[in-house]
């Protein structure tokens, strides 16, 4: 890489990037994709310790910008699934590559995927000379067994079975707004390249996820952000859909922090279970179970 006229006289610029926040010219500075393993391994190979339980990777892009796709390893459960991805399921009893497609991931992410499970077969030395392709609906009982059995998990619509392709093709990208009185007035803000990260204890958030708006209230969110949010949410669903963004009757799901559901964490890239911490009744101070 040539050294830029700035980095020669010493004043190359500093950006500062967050885990789940990286823009797509970051993305696409690592090749295929971006890859963030939980073990937190540099040379993005399996280590000693993956011997003891499958490892699961979401594979998720942004359709409006290409390359940002990246691979973040998330819980091994089927719980973690999402129809609008693709996940590549890596066992090491026996060694096998499992390279799962959603009926809602994009041409990128799916190109993506098989990279990455091919290079995760060249590095767990399985005796399969292919990575195992399943699309949505044909998975075997091997590979729900490997997620310690078959779950619900998050599809287009809440609630409901996996949605027909068609539904997926006039999808968009899930958005966040913000909203904070820290200011001294209710302000809505949108957060984009959203990652989990993002969600404000001291706030609370409206995510557009298509098919379904949550409402999301921080542990320390003011009673008058608290008291704004339906009537906002009410404006944001009755403009989105007069604007053609969200069909009449979308479900209006409210959220607390620490109970978030697959539809929810589904939104977001490699979603960290054990960052979310555990609700403390104030009053009795007993810990909520999850």
């Amino acid at each position: 890489m040539k050294e830029s006229a700035a980095a020669r006289s010493g004043h190359a610029p500093h950006i500062r990037v967050l885990q789940g926040s990286e823009p797509p010219d970051f993305c696409a500075m690592w090749g295929d994709a971006l890859e963030i393993h939980a073990a937190g391994r540099s040379d993005g190979l399996p280590d000693p310790a993956w011997g003891q339980a499958p490892h699961l990777f979401q594979i998720k892009g942004h359709r409006d910008f290409p390359g940002s796709t990246r691979a973040c390893e998330v819980r091994a459960l089927a719980s973690s699934l999402f129809s609008g991805d693709v996940y590549v399921l890596v066992t090491e009893e026996p060694p096998r590559v499992f390279c799962w497609e959603g009926r809602g991931s994009s041409a990128e992410e799916r190109a993506v995927g098989a990279a990455f499970a091919a290079r995760m077969l060249s590095a767990v030395r399985s005796n399969h000379e292919r990575v195992e392709l399943v699309s949505e609906g044909g998975e075997s009982d091997t590979f729900w067994l490997s997620l310690s059995g078959k779950a619900d998990y998050a599809r287009e619509a809440p609630g409901e079975g996996p949605a027909a392709p068609a539904a997926f093709a006039v999808s968009r990208e899930p958005r966040l707004y913000a909203v904070s009185d820290a200011s001294g007035a209710v302000k809505v803000e949108e957060v984009h390249c959203f990652a989990q990260g993002d969600l404000d204890e001291d706030a609370v958030f409206i995510l557009d996820a298509r098919s379904a708006v949550f409402l999301w209230e921080g542990k320390r969110a003011s009673k008058g952000e608290h008291a704004a949010l339906a009537t906002l949410a009410d404006e944001f669903v009755a403009s989105a859909v007069a604007a053609g963004r969200l069909a009449a009757g979308v479900p209006v799901v409210y959220v607390k922090s620490g109970f978030e559901p697959p539809g929810f964490t589904a939104m977001f890239a490699g979603w960290d279970h054990s960052l979310v911490k555990p609700f403390v009744d104030p009053e009795t101070g007993e810990t909520l179970a999850k």
